[in-house]
């Protein structure tokens, strides 16, 4: 593609207004973010102190100066149709004029190549839709009923309204072009009909400031290389917010979306994409989302990143210029992943913040056998009052430094990992509002096979009384290798441990705090305490011994690290502390008793210190 002129030193310009208007007072993003979907009037005052600087900008570089109702009669009352008049106009190209006024059409208008469409504002300058669209036959199945469609290099469009008013059509298309600019528009009442923002195939894409509202997508972007997307405002869209599919070289930041029928803040495929500090509220399936490829392209998917953004996730939705309520889906959460491409690498949601209620945080689907997903969750906040998480399948997936957070309601939920082929869980935290009463929170099982042992270490487990971790590969067998965890920070019956039958963890280098009581008398029988893993465990431990009214009898029953837990010829026997000598503790066996005063209770308090497994 020609060029007019090197545009790097615009692209810069664009980023420093879109960061300008941040930072100041000026109308922008502040205004942008204050803008409400749910009448005309919210739109009427939006005003992009960055678009405007960005126009001008533009202007400087054209000779012409044409103003579309002065100079080509193009009706800006609104009772006349316009559509002939500013095509005409459009077609002289240079820095185009749309004054103040409504702009009545009845069909696209063509932007052509280095030709700056520049209205007076959303809210002044409206262009206005009053039929169907008709597909653009030049582009093919890429038109998808746009009413602006910028069709060469070196255009744009700036600080319009454009308003589908029900009609089929709406908004921006760009189709094959390369360095093209739209900023500081409101696109709106579209429906289900076409997407706010279309681009496809194309290059050095910038948008930036625009507000868009009730359409099918907000903004869809077909293999862009070379685009920032930025500050934008996306309410109430029949399907994704905003989502790209198989771009390369993608900055989207600062991002506003609400309200979505399909996913919030979407990648699908692509390489080297930033997805950064976008607030993304109330989608269907999902706030932040990852897709496998999805345009057919067969391009391996690398360097994705979801960095500091912000999701909130609720039961329900609003849909349409009506804004009805719809629910949000069971199965998917505010980081939503959903397939992925073999072979991809570096697919990673860090430092980002989801708050849930009444659904979960964090959701990934199966994401096939076999499949290498190069998938790291890690340093992220998950809050919710529901499940905290579900993670099936991802061969190879990493979980790391989380912090999950259950307020009250998610106690009674379970945390699953399933199927994690040669996974890890390393290094997170959970912190439960309200002791769990059901449900572990991490449950790790199999209902596949899988070949590759996950690991599950450094893990921290607060307020998750007898529920913190389950261990069950009851399908494949392939057991998770466990070490260094603290599951839980209270005395509980099995430490708050459990492990099936056919498959036990390999734990070593944690503690686990066991108790056990009874009146007068108690025993604990270790070959039934499946946290062990069975008798080839070697242990550390140590018995502390407490009745009602003498509290605090310790009874050493260390063992050498390596030294099996089973003792066939008995040892540990103590002759108790204080004034009876009828109470004492007995190692003997796999069992051991603790014997105290008539009706007294007595419990036992066992710290497992796991050094080694064999």
């Amino acid at each position: 593609m020609k060029r007019l002129w090197h545009w790097f030193l615009i692209a810069a310009l664009a980023y420093g207004n879109v960061a300008f208007a941040r930072d100041t007072a000026t109308p922008g993003i502040g205004a942008t973010k204050g803008v409400s979907s749910s009448s005309e009037a919210g739109t009427a005052g939006y005003r992009s102190a960055a678009a405007n600087a960005i126009a001008q900008k533009v202007a400087r570089r054209f000779r012409s100066n044409v103003d579309c109702h002065a100079e080509f009669a193009a009706d800006n009352t609104g009772r006349t149709d316009a559509t002939k008049a500013l095509n005409r106009c459009f077609a002289t190209g240079g820095n185009v004029r749309l004054k103040a006024g409504i702009y009545k059409i009845s069909s696209y208008l063509l932007v052509p190549a280095n030709t700056f469409v520049t209205g007076d504002g959303p809210g002044e300058t409206i262009v206005r839709l009053s039929a169907n669209v008709a597909l653009y036959a030049a582009w093919g199945a890429q038109d998808q009923y746009q009413i602006m469609l910028i069709n060469g290099d070196n255009a744009g469009v700036f600080n319009l309204q454009i308003d589908a008013a029900g009609f089929r059509g709406c908004g921006i298309g760009v189709w094959y072009s390369s360095n093209n600019f739209i900023g500081g528009n409101a696109i709106r009442n579209c429906g289900s009909s076409a997407q706010g923002i279309l681009q496809s195939g194309s290059s050095y894409q910038y948008v930036y400031n625009n507000h868009i509202f009730n359409t099918m997508h907000g903004m869809e972007i077909w293999q862009v290389t070379h685009g920032q997307y930025a500050d934008n405002v996306i309410e109430t869209a029949a399907e994704g917010g905003f989502f790209e599919a198989d771009s390369e070289d993608l900055l989207v930041y600062g991002n506003m979306i609400s309200d979505c029928g399909d996913v919030g803040l979407d990648a699908e495929g692509g390489v080297d994409v930033i997805l950064i500090g976008n607030t993304v509220r109330n989608a269907k399936f999902g706030e932040l989302s990852y897709f496998a490829n999805g345009t057919g392209s067969g391009r391996i998917p690398r360097n994705i990143v979801f960095v500091n953004n912000v999701a909130y996730r609720s039961p329900a939705y609003r849909a349409g210029a009506a804004q009805t309520s719809a629910p949000t889906s069971t199965e998917a959460g505010g980081i939503m992943l959903a397939s992925s491409t073999d072979g991809q690498t570096g697919i990673v949601f860090s430092n980002n913040t989801v708050h849930a209620t009444g659904r979960t945080a964090l959701w990934a689907n199966d994401q096939g056998a076999g499949v290498k997903t190069g998938i790291e969750i890690s340093h992220n906040e998950f809050t919710s009052d529901d499940r905290l998480f579900t993670f099936q399948r991802a061969s190879g997936a990493l979980l790391s430094e989380n912090h999950f957070h259950g307020r009250p309601g998610s106690e009674a939920y379970e945390g699953e990992w399933k199927n994690p082929d040669g996974g890890a869980f390393l290094n997170n935290t959970f912190n439960y509002d309200v002791t769990k009463s059901k449900g572990y929170a991490l449950r790790y099982y199999t209902d596949a096979p899988i070949k590759t042992n996950p690991t599950i270490a450094g893990n921290a487990c607060h307020n998750c009384g007898a529920f913190a971790f389950e261990h069950d590969p009851y399908k494949s067998g392939v057991a998770a290798i466990v070490h260094d965890n603290a599951f839980s920070d209270t005395w509980q019956e099995n430490g708050g441990v459990h492990a099936t039958a056919n498959g036990y963890p390999q734990y070593r280098g944690q503690r686990l705090l066991i108790s056990f009581s009874g009146v007068s008398a108690a025993s604990l029988d270790l070959s039934t305490l499946t946290a062990l893993g069975g008798p080839l465990t070697h242990a550390r431990m140590t018995l502390q011994v407490s009745s009602t009214g003498a509290p605090g009898n310790a009874y050493e029953m260390t063992r050498q690290a390596g030294a099996a837990i089973i003792s066939r010829n008995g040892s540990g026997a103590g002759s108790g502390a204080g004034a009876s000598t009828a109470r004492y503790a007995s190692f003997s066996g796999e069992i051991i008793r603790i014997k105290g005063i008539t009706s007294q209770t007595v419990t036992g308090y066992l710290t497992l210190d796991l050094t080694s497994s064999r």
